[in-house]
């Protein structure tokens, strides 16, 4: 008989893990956005306008 514990265990483990990379690349792609901001508008200025200009 199949050991379903065992196996709901490893499943549970592999899903946790893969929610934890998703996590981690979404976090890093922030940070990756936010320095290409800073670097492109290092005072802040005109990125309101930058903003609007990509929304239209």
């Amino acid at each position: 008989m199949p050991d379903y514990k065992k196996l709901y265990h490893k499943l549970f483990s592999d899903i946790t893990d893969t929610i934890e990379n998703l996590q981690k690349a979404q976090q890093d792609a922030e940070e990756m956005y936010l320095d290409m901001c800073d670097e492109e508008f290092p005072n802040g200025e005109d990125l309101e306008t930058f903003d609007e200009d990509i929304e239209e």
